[in-house]
């Protein structure tokens, strides 16, 4: 753990990025959007090899990434400049929540090699308990700059602890003709990893006691941690991604299992429902698209 400490050096962007939210989770704030107009940003950029390689080896998965680099990762680079346009219209990003993201990958991310990024605030609704937004990513080497695709669903809490809570059912799931696939034990470690790997330092991923004040039981992981875990196991059991998108329903503690299944809704395409181990509450779901 202490070697994966060094990667915060390669981290600027991302820590300063959460440092702005953390600081802001102090203040009161209010906000309410009359206009609004899409925003975006192009740049160029080289992820750093050390957390490259660290990502991969976390996913078990450096074989299979020697030329190319996760899709997957693009939060690294993405989410703070999608911050810094939020900026602009002052919003409240201490009480973001991630509620899913979508992947489609048309050729990989070559490794080692400047990458074109275009990221986009495509739209933003003010509702009465919410703001609601919508985001895109294009990453890729200049000759392919959309080489992955990516959306971010997100929602900004304007009540974090009624909006975080959740009452399970405590009734099993029906799950008709979705199929298990496999089981997924999310540890503490995960949680600390990754938070090192991406930057993302939110106390609520890794501290019980600042999880609760948000009306969680506990720290959770992270959704873009799930997402990537969710691809590579699926990925392991031999489905090649096209496309991937995860909504995210329920947290998932650190020290839980999740279990995934599948739905075959056609040639290439899987509807996904991802529950925890007593099969009484649906963490996530989704749809898949192979190639």
């Amino acid at each position: 753990m202490f070697s994966n400490l060094k990667l915060l050096k390669h981290q600027k962007p991302m820590l300063q990025t959460i440092g702005k939210v953390l600081l802001n989770s102090l203040r009161k704030t209010s906000f309410h959007i009359d206009e609004f107009e899409k925003v975006s940003t192009e740049f160029s950029l080289m992820p750093a090899l050390p957390i490259v390689n660290q990502y991969h080896k976390w996913l078990s998965a450096s074989a299979k990434y020697q030329t190319a680099i996760a899709p997957h990762l693009y939060p690294q680079w993405a989410i703070p400049e999608l911050f810094k346009l939020g900026e602009k219209f002052g919003l409240p990003f201490h009480k973001i929540l991630n509620q899913g993201c979508y992947l489609k990958i048309n050729a990989p991310l070559p490794r080692e090699t400047n990458l074109m990024a275009r990221v986009q605030l495509l739209d933003v609704k003010n509702y009465e308990n919410k703001i609601r937004l919508n985001q895109k990513i294009w990453t890729g080497p200049k000759e392919n700059p959309m080489a992955v695709e990516a959306k971010i669903y997100a929602v900004i809490l304007k009540n974090n602890k009624t909006s975080l809570q959740h009452k399970s059912s405590h009734a099993p799931i029906e799950l008709g003709q979705y199929k298990e696939l496999s089981k997924v034990y999310i540890s503490s470690r995960d949680a600390k990893i990754y938070g090192l790997i991406s930057g993302d330092m939110n106390p609520i991923h890794l501290n019980q006691r600042v999880a609760k004040l948000f009306g969680l039981k506990g720290s959770i992981m992270h959704g873009f941690g799930l997402n990537a875990l969710i691809f590579e196991e699926l990925e392991r059991h031999g489905f090649k991604i096209h496309e991937l998108e995860i909504k995210f329903l329920s947290p998932v503690y650190r020290n839980s299992s999740i279990t995934i299944f599948l739905e075959k809704k056609g040639t290439k395409d899987y509807h996904i429902r991802v529950l925890n181990e007593k099969l009484d509450t649906v963490y996530m779901v989704g749809t898949l698209v192979t190639f």
